[in-house]
């Protein structure tokens, strides 16, 4: 991987607690019981660290993100669509591909995620990726100041694992076809930012947000397939 050579790169805060500590998140970005307070915030100071050694793979992000759990990287791939690298040609379809990929794992409980070499490969602009991160920071402190841990059974629970999983897959396959139409990816990751956020933080009632959400992209899907599958059963 490229690096930049004689730029001076702007300082980046390192965790949630770093940047204008307002006294409720202790420095460092971890409530006391060492868990992250907010989870999307985390996320894109993971893929700010990535960046910060010139383009990167998919997969470079994923190995540093995914060692947290499925949680996290459905944020990281909810992120990417929702912010400017979404309209970035291929990375919806990047995006819904490892979306697919990581609800497969959720319905069969794997332990760990994985994806494959061929998604792993593709590279991501630094500047494109560095200045999306930027963008995203005040949404993302906005956003997890609504996420904490509750209702943990709706969150973590084979059968809420399970049904999310289904509405994961939803979303993947239609990220593929339909990332390029604009706001498709936005609404596709909405949901999807919401299930990883409350995966991350055990937050059931964001489960619960984020499973409901899904109403739009299933009303979507069905419209979408609903012409074929009339076809075909005729």
């Amino acid at each position: 991987m490229g690096h930049r050579q004689g730029s001076a790169r702007p300082s980046r805060p390192d965790s949630f607690g770093d940047e204008g500590n307002d006294g409720l998140t202790p420095k460092g970005g971890k409530d006391r019981t060492g868990e992250d307070p907010n989870p999307l915030y985390q996320t894109l100071n993971d893929m700010a660290d990535a960046a910060r050694e010139g383009d990167c793979t998919f997969g470079d992000l994923v190995d540093r993100i995914g060692s947290r759990g499925f949680g996290p990287l459905l944020i990281f791939c909810a992120a990417i669509v929702m912010l400017p690298t979404g309209a970035i040609p291929g990375v919806p379809a990047l995006a819904g591909g490892a979306i697919i990929v990581i609800a497969v794992q959720l319905l069969v409980g794997s332990g760990r995620p994985w994806l494959p070499s061929r998604l792993r490969r593709l590279t991501l602009s630094e500047r494109k990726l560095d200045a999306a991160i930027e963008k995203g920071r005040p949404a993302a402190r906005f956003i997890g100041a609504f996420v904490s841990p509750r209702a943990g059974a709706l969150a973590s629970g084979p059968v809420s694992l399970r049904v999310a999983a289904l509405a994961l897959l939803m979303a993947g396959l239609l990220l593929i076809p339909l990332g390029f139409v604009p706001l498709v990816p936005f609404l596709m990751g909405v949901p999807v930012l919401v299930i990883g956020m409350a995966m991350t933080a055990r937050d059931g009632a964001a489960m619960v947000v984020g499973l409901l959400l899904f109403i739009l992209p299933g009303w979507m899907l069905y419209r979408t397939l609903a012409p074929d599958i009339g076809m075909w059963i005729s």
